[in-house]
């Protein structure tokens, strides 16, 4: 099994990062790639932000990625995916955070069946623009700043409830709130009309 050291700066993929085996690359975000990982004492798994080498050289970004993601451990909701710790293993600085096994939600909203149809109905896209706004308001509700989701930052887990994941601080503390709510429906509403 391979340590931070042996693995590529850009990949790590194989790689054990503290108490996690890393397994496959699942997303991106501003601080480097996101994996899906396997936390090995108790078997759970989780996603793995990594804060790449040459980001992590940059003044302030370790602190500011560690204070984001001791913030965002904070947040305890139903639609937003929970941070479950942040480290460092050897040079490798990490954040753990809750694995959604469900597709993103710009994917599920643009799948189509066989007949071109839209395999999402209008009950359930209402159901997850009501997950989406909870998260939101919840984010609102405690003043944190964050830019407009995206919908790749959106998923679904197995059970088809949507939550906000990968959550980024912004320093301007000017509320979001109507660009937020603006971009996530809107979009919604187009995917439905296709």
């Amino acid at each position: 099994m391979s340590t931070p050291e042996s693995a590529s700066p850009d990949n790590f993929t194989g790689a054990s990062i503290g108490p996690y085996h890393v397994e496959e690359v699942i997303g991106v975000s501003q601080w480097g790639h996101i994996y899906r990982a396997v936390q090995t004492s108790i078997g759970r798994t989780v996603a793995l932000k990594i804060l790449t080498p040459d980001i992590a050289a940059l003044p302030g970004k370790i602190e500011h990625f560690l204070e984001e993601s001791r913030a965002a451990a904070q947040l305890s909701h139903a639609h937003i995916a929970g941070v479950y710790e942040a480290g460092r293993a050897g040079d490798t600085y990490f954040c753990a955070m809750e694995h959604l096994d469900g597709p993103p939600l710009q994917e599920f909203l643009t799948a189509v069946g066989e007949d071109g149809t839209a395999q999402v109905d209008e009950h359930h896209l209402l159901q997850l623009i009501s997950h989406i706004a909870r998260g939101l308001d919840f984010l609102w509700q405690k003043q944190v700043p964050h830019p407009a989701p995206v919908t790749d930052n959106i998923l679904l887990n197995s059970e088809g409830v949507a939550k906000l994941r990968n959550i980024e601080l912004l320093e301007d503390r000017k509320s979001t709130r109507l660009n937020s709510s603006h971009t996530v429906i809107s979009y919604a509403v187009f995917c439905l009309k296709k």
